[in-house]
Parts: C-alpha cells; sequence; structure tokens
C-alpha cells in the first residue's frame, strides 16, 4: 500500500513526466492494472476457472481410435504378409460414485471464493488509490495554506516595522521615559487628555 501511495504521489507531483494530472479515475485504474495483489488474485481466479473446465472433462464422451500396420518378410501358409488393424472405441460417463460431480462442485465453489477474494482485494486497492489521492490533495492544499501564511507574516513583520519607526518613545524633561499614543490612535483607544 505504501508503494502504491508513493507512486500515486509521484505521479501527482510531477505532472509533466506523466504527460498531465491525473484525475482519481485515472489514479485508480493505474493501480488496479499495476498492484501485484491485484495481478495475484487474477492469476488465481484465471487458474481455477481452467480447473473448472477441466472438471468437466469427465461427463464428455471419451472416442478412442487406434491403427496399427505389420509386414512381415517371413509368412506361413495361412499369414499375410502385410496386416492392418483398426479399433475404434467410444465410451460415455454414466456413473462414477458422484465423485466427478463432486469434484466439479468443489472446483466451481472454489471458483466463487477465489471471484470474491479478487473483488475485495480490488476494492482494498481501489480504497488505497483514493485514499492516497485524497491525502495528495490535502497536502497540495495544505503547501498552498502555509504558503500564504508565510507570505501573510512577512507582509505583518514589514507593517510592524515600519509602524514601529513611525512611533517612537519620546523624551521629557524628567528623564523619565514614556511612549505616547500617535494622534491617530489617541482618538479611538488611547488615554483621554486631561
Amino acid at each position: 500500500m505504501k508503494r502504491l501511495a508513493g507512486a500515486l504521489l509521484c505521479f501527482l507531483l510531477f505532472p509533466a513526466a506523466a504527460g498531465g494530472a491525473f484525475t482519481m479515475e485515472e489514479a485508480v485504474s493505474l493501480a488496479l492494472a499495476q498492484h501485484p495483489r491485484v495481478r495475484d488474485f487474477r492469476q488465481r481466479t484465471e487458474a481455477q476457472e481452467r480447473r473448472v473446465e477441466s472438471g468437466k472433462a469427465p461427463f464428455w464422451p471419451e472416442i478412442e481410435a487406434t491403427y496399427s500396420y505389420q509386414r512381415r518378410e517371413n509368412t506361413l501358409d495361412f499369414e499375410l504378409r502385410n496386416a492392418s488393424t483398426f479399433t475404434a472405441e467410444a465410451s460415455y460417463n454414466l456413473f462414477r460414485g458422484f465423485s466427478d460431480r463432486n469434484a466439479l462442485g468443489a472446483a466451481r465453489s472454489t471458483l466463487a471464493a477465489s471471484r470474491f477474494e479478487q473483488r475485495a482485494v480490488e476494492a482494498d486497492v481501489v480504497l488505497g488509490a483514493k485514499q492516497a489521492y485524497i491525502e495528495l490533495l490535502r497536502a497540495g492544499k495544505n503547501l498552498e495554506a502555509a504558503k500564504e501564511s508565510v507570505e501573510l507574516l512577512t507582509r505583518q513583520r514589514r507593517d510592524a516595522k515600519r509602524s514601529t519607526r513611525r512611533v517612537s518613545p519620546r523624551r521629557t524633561n524628567t528623564s523619565r521615559s514614556r511612549w505616547r499614543w500617535p494622534p491617530s490612535a489617541r482618538s479611538c483607544c488611547g488615554p483621554k487628555a486631561p
């Protein structure tokens, strides 16, 4: 799952290398096509489908044909010099004690379980791909918000430096320093004049 998230992160962070930005559907389809667990379960399901097909073989009729040819140099009075034999045999499974039917039923049940496992793995991979995509989008938005915060703090710092230059403490004759409100701020929040 970490590999999938890392690959998805690389594709989304470097869209020029991938040929453009990904949508969530493209990310999910890429994950389903490339994830090793999905491939593994697809191959298991295909192998089980082949087992079911081979389990049907005992129910089909069997036909056997053989041909043999003999040529003899020394023959007796009643034997032929050239002899050939052709044999054809057909058989059909009528009853084998339900062993073939039970084996086919077991193969079909295993196929159903294999398909269910495949769908479960695919759902897990889709969920992981969507979560990774959403986390990547969230990280991008957090990065944008952090950049905006840095710009805002930089502007506030610059403004604070400017305002401290304008408002400087004034000295009185009594050698005590006393800070005074600037004239614009006295009217709204400063001390009232006596």
